[in-house]
């Protein structure tokens, strides 16, 4: 009982689903054997007509291959999250960059431009922030704990 009342028997509820489901794999195994597709195929679309019919589209441009089914990923840039914090005659810039070491960091900085780089082989990150005003070259101090930089930068 839920509040009081009777719990609805959905068994019949279920056992149409699993019918349903049922009636899809067996139609997209039927349609892929059909078009000669092997294995993964991309550009298929779904669509159930206004009777509860399934139809599949688009597979017959699909070719058989061997490939894997999610390829490799080429090591891309991230573009990491950062906070910029103005407090008095100081700029705060916090970066997150996880996965990365101290050693892996490089900044450079000139006038109100900052750029920061950070590659490790498995993860890169780049970033180049237009600073809200001119600030000195060389960072009064900077840290990097847990894959969070943070630089303090005196205003010029």
């Amino acid at each position: 009982m839920v509040n009081g009342n009777p719990e609805p028997d959905d068994s019949e509820d279920i056992r149409k689903l699993n019918k349903f489901i049922a009636r899809i794999v067996g139609s997209i195994s039927k349609n892929f054997e059909d078009a000669g597709v092997k294995g993964p195929a991309a550009g298929i679309t779904f669509k159930i007509d206004k009777d509860g019919n399934l139809e599949i589209g688009g597979i017959e441009n699909a070719e058989p291959h061997n490939k894997p089914v999610i390829p490799p990923v080429p090591l891309a840039q991230r573009e990491p999250a950062y906070d910029l914090i103005e407090t008095g005659d100081m700029l705060q810039v916090v970066m997150e960059m996880p996965g990365i070491k101290k050693e892996d960091i490089r900044i450079s900085s000139n006038g109100n431009l900052l750029s920061i780089d950070a590659s490790n082989g498995s993860k890169a990150y780049r970033k180049e922030l237009a600073l809200p005003f001119r600030v000195q070259e060389k960072a009064e101090s900077s840290t990097f704990n847990n894959g969070v930089l943070e630089i303090r930068f005196k205003k010029a």
